[in-house]
């Protein structure tokens, strides 16, 4: 009995406050929960890197093309971290709104990833080169793309002209020849002097990266430098400045319906006002950044 008693007071006073809110206040549906709290706590941890990464790009001169494949690197680990919900401490409905925002990432991956100028600027930014694509997991399909592009470019824009066979070299005393293994190196010696003018790109991606703490430095910066160092890296100067130098703006603009969905519109412009980088993307039109693209869904790289 009672057991029954306090079964009829909690409902009567359910009742008595049901009663109140439907008279003087508002429906219950509407007042905030905890699990509404809860999602608005991942909420701020999700969205955090959107805005860091729209003050690192607005408060800039210019975003370097450079910049943008790793950004949409990052904010895709951020959206699969949740989707992959290892610790589970994501709601469905989150991951729901984080899958389908990884759709709309994937779109503009597809823009980035097939355009020869965010590959280029990727293989002559001296903190990245092809080793990013190797840590990002790149297919090597697509890192051997990214280097037959800047192979490419160079030969047909910036490789050094070839002397006029015209002139005529002056003459020279000719040397004492040598024997045994030292007649050796004389061959050796030219056979890789030619093989090194002839490989710039092999020569620049067998070098180091550039690090400043562990991060990476500013590649056009970097570059400019070495302008002033007076060291053109066989040729790859000019070409790493004209890439390097051409600015895409990267815009995002997110719509939170709270407790629903989470919407995220992403844009950007790729200026190539360098008559070369122009050139380029029309030799290129397959791969040119504005070409349209539809949405697939896909695992990250």
């Amino acid at each position: 009995m009672e057991d029954q008693g306090e079964r009829f007071q909690l409902g009567f006073h359910g009742s008595v406050i049901w009663q109140r809110d439907k008279q003087f206040g508002t429906p219950w549906s509407n007042h905030i929960r905890q699990e509404d709290l809860d999602l608005a706590h991942h909420l701020v941890q999700i969205l955090e890197p959107f805005y860091e990464f729209t003050l690192q790009i607005s408060n800039g001169a210019s975003a370097q093309v450079a910049e943008v494949v790793v950004l949409i690197d990052q904010i895709t680990a951020s959206l699969s971290t949740v989707i992959a919900n290892n610790n589970d401490i994501y709601p469905p409905a989150l991951q729901n709104a984080c899958r389908a925002g990884i759709c709309l990432t994937n779109k503009y991956y597809l823009l980035t990833d097939c355009s020869p100028i965010y590959r280029i600027a990727m293989v002559l930014h001296p903190s990245f080169k092809d080793e990013y694509f190797k840590l990002a997991k790149w297919p090597w399909s697509w890192i051997n793309e990214a280097l037959a592009l800047t192979r490419e470019m160079f030969d047909k824009w910036y490789k050094p002209r070839k002397s006029d066979p015209n002139v005529i070299p002056p003459q020279k005393v000719p040397a004492k020849p040598q024997t045994g293994v030292l007649a050796g190196l004389r061959a050796a010696a030219v056979a890789r002097s030619v093989d090194s003018l002839s490989n710039p790109v092999d020569i620049w991606l067998s070098g180091g990266l550039v690090l400043q703490d562990g991060a990476p430095i500013n590649g056009l910066k970097w570059w400019v430098e070495q302008k002033h160092l007076g060291n053109t890296h066989h040729g790859l100067l000019q070409m790493a400045l004209d890439i390097l130098s051409c600015p895409g703006e990267f815009h995002i603009i997110l719509h939170v319906s709270f407790g629903r969905v989470i919407h995220a519109d992403y844009s950007w412009f790729l200026y190539s006002n360098n008559c070369r980088c122009r050139a380029y993307l029309q030799i290129r039109p397959r791969l040119c950044v504005h070409q349209e693209t539809q949405p697939q869904c896909k695992v990250s790289k």
